[in-house]
């Protein structure tokens, strides 16, 4: 899989001319995305216990138990992927003197909308949590190896959610500071 270049805020990478963010509103959708949320948080509760167990009960019947829950834990990647990917596109890296053009109206509605975003964030960072300690659970036992590409995906995934959180923090802090 190619590297995606990241946008970091050391002002190197090529800024948008815009000077708004457009990013829409989240309230939409908000009540399917949580029942959506409690769902997959649910459902990878229940895997990470079944794991868990399956390192009391050593079986051979288990490995198709182990492959269903690899499988969930790509596709749960690459759902990741693709949201990592969007919010990185619409997260602009900060810009102090952009702030500064915009009357007080402005900000707070900026401010509001990077809250909602960072709870969005965080929201999906409790699933890639729990798919990390499922990786962890699996990698312990030797169940599956460090060099599964599930395994490094989530990893990856982990670093880049981070920057995404990062970036949406510091556009949080310059707002609430101005």
């Amino acid at each position: 899989m190619p590297e995606k270049q990241r946008k970091f805020t050391n002002g190197y990478y090529p800024s948008l001319d815009s000077d708004s963010d457009s990013y829409g509103n989240v309230d939409q959708n908000s009540v399917v995305l949580k029942r959506n949320f409690a769902g997959k948080v649910d459902s990878l509760h229940t895997k990470l216990n079944k794991i868990k167990q399956l390192k009391n009960k050593p079986d051979d019947s288990n490995s198709t138990l182990i492959l269903s829950v690899i499988a969930d834990i790509a596709y749960e990647a690459a759902y990741l992927q693709d949201w990592v990917d969007e919010k990185d596109d619409k997260i602009e890296q900060v810009k102090i003197y952009r702030v500064a053009k915009w009357s007080s109206s402005q900000r707070k509605k900026k401010l509001s909308q990077y809250k909602e975003i960072i709870s969005d964030i965080e929201a999906h960072g409790e699933i890639l949590k729990l798919l990390l300690s499922i990786c962890e659970a699996l990698t312990e036992d030797n169940t599956i190896d460090d060099d599964n590409h599930a395994v490094r995906t989530i990893k990856q995934l982990e670093t880049v959610w981070h920057q995404v959180w990062l970036r949406a923090l510091e556009w949080e802090c310059l707002l609430e500071q101005s």
